[in-house]
């Protein structure tokens, strides 16, 4: 079946003052606060903030330096929703190479537009698979050097550059290409010292800040139309602008717009209210700004003097249901009660039709007619996605999108027990992920729990390799649970477990014994260190050691207590494999010693789960949420009367001065 989302009812807003922007284009900075960069990020190289000069600098001494804008835009949305455009800015000093970046979707997809210095030409990249020049030109009548304004408009896969100086063009370059649709703005250079004065984003001509937004859906039938006065390069009201020509179309099949008032200009906004809008229906509309034509009057529809605005379209409230939050994924334990849930917005009374997807076959009606699937209690049948058709007196809104049940879950258990090896392989007793050994043969000794033969002493025959899955592919989070008795230090970071091929960037997570502290630690390169110097091992001890992973914390359990848990960035390495024993999936950073009993889980255990790991074994408990210390005076995780006699025994204990004043 196919599925689609719909986007909620449109709202007409009210501009709101945010530092940094200014009522007219899409964004707008001087730099002369000290937040004029609070929504900057830099993405290569240093740059300085002066805001006494009111300059942005680029401060690195070789190679690139690139800042990027991903804030706010002063008619709703953010940077990166930006399509078609013009940027532009003031360039106080060159620098060699001062650039714009357009439509910047990453650090290596991106258009740039400069003034190459050495050369005197304007020059427009591609960054994309590599970096490829798509236009060159020389500018005429001499070099250029700053300041001066450079221009880049971005509309469709036409790309055109310009340079003012004092406000007079002194060239332009133009290119052709299709690879990035939209993105934010921001600044490139090459060398130290190249400096910007301001930065201004607006529409790529004619009238900007509309409303509703180009493409919006769920408007109201009752709905203002809204935009601002054309603007020039440099974010100044078009003064010559006298009337705007507002043409919108009738709706149904007919694309076509036509001539439906002159609204005379009255500042920098105007808006339109008097249209009859129906449902259900399709509008399209634009702005011709008219000129004072120098005798008291405008200029007629159509003159070529006229500054012709895009073309934008509106789709009106249905009267169909509109979904306005769709399903999300739900993540639970078996036993638990989940509820999906769905918002829609509706002209009539509505009725809800879940359902469950079924893999070959026709999807499986459950529940009853309401916006919240209940599941309750949760059982491994759940498990799946599900959808909901909402219908009103009109018809059915598309199906909603589908959310995922998911249980938390035990993805994968190695016991290591000579029991569960089979044909090289340490068998997975919970999910199917059997690890493969490096070598031919492996040395099992007594495990932690007594078992003959249940655990695995690691040497270069017998870490393995379980495979390239991800235990936290749906979920975001995972834990690791293990008992290892380790034997001392043999040089280099020794990894009990670990999501890892061979080079460092495909380490996604890891176990390890810091060389230097002895210290178990939980780690991911991402993160460019450990989760915390973590409780020290214990030579020749049975430990057990849990790490777990939330999606923003990592923590690390040592015999059932939490030591400590910190902020935790994984690297994107989902492919990697995971491997047992040792550091990496050629055999290197192998752990030195026993292990027993490896865990992984699809969800972050909770203290308490932590602890229970510990006590099925040891039957020893652990202090999970600890009294007052003021009142567990021995520290035992009891306030009992052992407590009382300690306090007991400082009773009367005085020391004020004079010492005559105690009783």
């Amino acid at each position: 079946m196919k599925r689609c989302s719909v986007k909620s009812w449109f709202m007409v807003g009210v501009l709101v003052s945010i530092s940094g922007l200014v009522l007219g284009g899409y964004y707008n900075t001087s730099f002369d606060t000290a937040d004029a960069v609070q929504n900057w990020t830099v993405v290569s190289g240093n740059w300085s903030l002066d805001a006494g000069a009111g300059v942005y600098r680029a401060t690195t001494t070789s190679s690139t330096a690139m800042s990027i804008y991903n804030g706010p835009l002063t008619w709703g949305g953010v940077g990166t929703d930006l399509k078609d455009y013009t940027v532009s800015a003031d360039v106080i000093v060159n620098g060699g190479d001062s650039a714009l970046v357009a439509r910047y979707a990453g650090k290596g997809d991106y258009y740039f537009y400069r003034l190459h210095e050495a050369t005197g030409t304007l020059q427009i990249y591609v960054v994309g698979n590599g970096t490829r020049q798509l236009a060159q030109v020389p500018i005429a009548d001499g070099p250029v050097t700053a300041p001066f304004t450079l221009s880049l408009t971005v509309k469709g896969d036409q790309l055109t550059g310009s340079i003012y100086v004092n406000g007079v063009l002194r060239g332009t370059v133009t290119a052709v290409d299709s690879l990035h649709k939209k993105g934010t703005v921001g600044f490139r250079a090459y060398s130290s010292s190249a400096t910007f004065s301001s930065l201004h984003v607006t529409s790529t001509r004619g009238a900007i800040n509309i409303a509703p937004a180009d493409g919006a859906s769920g408007v109201s039938t009752e709905s203002m139309l809204r935009w601002a006065t054309v603007e020039d390069l440099w974010g100044n009201v078009i003064a010559n602008v006298g009337a705007h020509y507002l043409y919108v179309s009738r709706g149904g099949s007919d694309p076509n717009v036509y001539l439906e008032a002159t609204i005379p200009t009255n500042g920098a906004e105007a808006s339109y209210d008097q249209l009859e809008l129906s449902r259900d229906m399709r509008y399209f509309w634009q702005i011709e700004e008219a000129m004072h034509d120098g005798l008291g009057g405008i200029t007629a529809p159509g003159d070529p003097n006229n500054i012709m605005g895009d073309l934008w379209s509106f789709e009106t409230i249905k009267s169909i249901p509109v979904v306005q939050e769709q399903p999300e994924d739900v993540f639970v334990r078996t036993g638990d009660r989940a509820e999906i849930t769905i918002v829609v917005a509706t002209l009539s009374p509505e009725h809800y039709q879940w359902f469950k997807v079924v893999d070959g076959g026709d999807d499986l009606a459950v529940n009853g007619d309401s916006p919240v699937l209940v599941i309750d209690p949760v059982s491994a049948a759940d498990v799946g996605f599900y959808y909901c058709v909402v219908t009103n007196e009109a018809g059915s809104a598309p199906a909603s999108d589908a959310a995922e049940l998911i249980l938390k879950s035990l993805s994968a258990q190695w016991t290591l027990d000579e029991a569960d090896f089979v044909a090289g392989q340490y068998l997975d007793a919970a999910g199917g992920h059997h690890a493969t050994i490096a070598g031919s043969a492996v040395t099992f000794v007594e495990g932690m729990d007594g078992t003959p033969n249940g655990a695995v002493v690691i040497d270069p025959n017998s870490w393995a390799n379980a495979g390239t899955w991800n235990p936290s592919a749906k979920t975001n989070q995972f834990s690791v649970s293990m008992w290892m008795r380790w034997q001392g230090i043999t040089g280099g970071h020794h990894r009990p477990i670990t999501k890892r091929g061979i080079d460092w960037s495909t380490s996604m997570w890891g176990l390890q014994i810091n060389p230097d502290t002895a210290n178990i630690e939980f780690r991911s390169n991402a993160t460019g260190g450990p989760v915390g110097a973590l409780a020290a091992t214990d030579f020749g001890r049975w430990q057990h050691v849990c790490a777990t992973f939330d999606g923003v914390l990592g923590a690390m359990y040592i015999d059932g207590k939490l030591i400590q848990s910190r902020s935790l960035n994984l690297t994107t390495a989902p492919d990697s494999p995971i491997i047992l024993g040792a550091g990496a999936a050629d055999g290197t950073l192998a752990f030195n010693g026993v292990l027993d009993d490896i865990r992984i889980y699809n969800y972050a255990l909770s203290a308490e789960e932590a602890a229970d790991l510990w006590y099925e074994v040891t039957e020893q408990p652990v202090c999970v949420n600890p009294p007052d210390a003021a009142f567990d005076r021995n520290g035992d995780c009891v306030v009992n009367l052992a407590d009382f006699a300690i306090f007991a025994g400082h009773w009367l204990e005085c020391g004020l001065y004079p010492m005559h004043e105690c009783p």
